[in-house]
């Protein structure tokens, strides 16, 4: 690690790592670069002390005066240490800010949450209030935005997922990319991804936005799971590190912040409720219509028991029909109802990467 370039060293240390290997090597570049940043420190500090040391130690004579220069008075040597240890620690200050800036610029923050620290700014505000006027929020954490060229924007929230506006543990991180439209009337383009904490963490945020001017990838915006927001150039467009799962239709944004109103009649413990009710998209189609899948998240009934994933499922010729299971077992199975539409018994299922699948059982539906 030693001989590695300091850009090639941020990279692997705030880049994103996937196997055992990256990580170590992740782990290995941060400490060298934090090894450098207290030689670079030490160094500014040794720099700074050597002028003073020689001035304390000369009196603070007046090396350029002639070659019988009046004594000074006590009053005035004094008066001159006061202001020579001013000016050195003016400098000390000065150099260790300097050092302070490299290493901030040659370390960004790992905590990705850490924007939400800032103070707001009035781009801040003015995002809120577009975002939540097209129907996101309402917002835990943020928004917090960072502009590039051309008047493009990132912003970055935390938003509640529950119709109550509440915060729960599973309030979903968002990433947006904004870029102002040609047609000259003041709208924008927005594009959107949210994920659940746990998927933040390990994977981030990432938000292709356009071809790459420089290569043969995609210049993306890029949120977690380590660092700032960031737009990053030319990157492939790699899905290999993530594979979907049923938990992504309650944070899909597209259909996840949709305000239910009641939720009593479909819920008989709102104060449970971590995620949701969601319409779970791409449904099937039965007897001409389509069936409504509606999915939601519960805490579990006890401190230690795990959180309930469920569905109910509704059709114009069928009565409702909502089952519940752990979550641990949703994401390695799925969920199901057996439900009668039409006259004809079906099985209506969520699969455990999210798809909607629907089949006539071949099993009586009991009274």
């Amino acid at each position: 690690m030693k001989n590695v370039d300091r850009a090639q060293l941020e990279r692997w240390a705030y880049g994103r790592s996937t196997t055992p290997e990256e990580y170590e090597r992740a782990s290995l570049a941060a400490d060298e670069l934090q090894r450098r940043a207290a030689v670079e420190r030490e160094r500014a500090e040794l720099a700074a002390r050597e002028p003073f040391a020689r001035a304390v130690a000369h009196e603070g004579v007046d090396d350029t005066a002639g070659e019988h220069p009046e004594p000074l008075t006590d009053g005035e040597r004094r008066s001159r240490r006061r202001m020579l240890a001013t000016g050195i620690a003016g400098v000390t200050a000065a150099a260790l800010a300097l050092v302070g800036g490299i290493v901030v610029l040659s370390q960004p923050n790992p905590d990705p949450l850490a924007i939400f620290e800032t103070e707001e700014t009035q781009l801040d505000r003015n995002w809120t209030q577009r975002l939540e006027s097209w129907g996101f929020g309402p917002f835990i954490a943020g928004p917090r935005t960072t502009e590039l060229a051309d008047e493009r924007v990132i912003i970055v929230a935390r938003v509640s997922n529950v119709p109550d506006g509440r915060s729960t543990s599973w309030d979903p991180y968002c990433l947006f990319f904004a870029s102002p439209t040609n047609t000259g009337d003041g709208s924008w383009g927005l594009s959107s991804e949210c994920t659940y904490p746990e998927k933040f963490e390990r994977e981030g945020l990432t938000l292709p936005d356009r071809p790459s001017a420089s290569g043969d990838g995609f210049d993306t915006a890029i949120w977690g799971p380590s660092g700032e927001p960031r737009y990053e150039q030319n990157l492939p467009l790699d899905d290999s590190e993530s594979s979907p799962s049923i938990i992504d239709i309650l944070t899909n944004p597209l259909f996840g912040f949709e305000q239910v109103g009641d939720v009593g009649p479909i819920i008989h413990d709102p104060d449970r409720l971590l995620m949701g009710p969601h319409v779970a998209y791409d449904a099937p189609t039965i007897a001409d219509d389509p069936v409504v899948v509606q999915m939601y998240l519960l805490d579990g009934l006890t401190e230690t028991a795990e959180p309930e994933l469920c569905i109910r499922v509704t059709h114009p010729d069928g009565d409702p029909a909502t089952a519940c299971t752990p979550l641990s077992s949703a994401r390695e199975n799925g969920i199901f109802v057996v439900m009668a539409i039409a006259d004809e018994n079906w099985i209506v299922s969520v699969d455990a990467a999210g798809v909607v699948n629907a089949q006539q059982a071949q099993v009586a539906i009991p009274d």
